[in-house]
């Protein structure tokens, strides 16, 4: 896994649970990098803001990273789409699930499947924050395959 956050993990047979704690970074953290998760499916996040009287401001959003080689037709050029990522060009989408949401002070955020289902070796998931106040990122994750 990736990201310059403070991270610890269990793991239960095909259930993984991620714990990051994002203090004093007001810079997007990559949560779960691209193809990290083995087929796990992200099922729950929640954010809480361990700050008693300040209220913190978070985004999630999922990063995908699509690559395209140029192809030479006729006179023209053309682009393909490829998973080969030492290519021409490379194009970063981001989707965000949440932008710019107040957390009060002490109050978790849980984001349930519904809105955190999403193939994890097609995207990486960050969180960003615009205060320094502290906060907890708990991830779970199902359905990896044994090791």
């Amino acid at each position: 896994m990736s990201g310059d956050a403070n991270r610890t993990y269990s793991v239960r047979s095909k259930y993984l649970n991620l714990y990051y704690n994002l203090a004093d970074k007001t810079t997007a953290q990559k949560i779960i990098n691209r193809g990290d998760l083995q087929g796990g499916v992200v099922d729950g996040l929640i954010i809480a803001n361990l700050n008693a009287s300040s209220s913190v401001t978070v985004s999630v959003y999922l990063e995908r990273i699509l690559s395209y080689e140029s192809v030479p037709n006729d006179d023209t050029s053309t682009r393909k789409l490829t998973r080969n990522f030492n290519t021409d060009t490379e194009t970063t989408y981001t989707f965000y699930i949440i932008k710019n949401v107040s957390i009060p002070p002490g109050v978790s955020l849980k984001l349930d499947k519904e809105e955190m289902n999403f193939d994890s070796s097609y995207y990486s998931l960050y969180v960003i924050k615009s205060e320094s106040t502290d906060v907890d990122v708990s991830v779970h994750v199902t359905g990896r395959k044994n090791n």
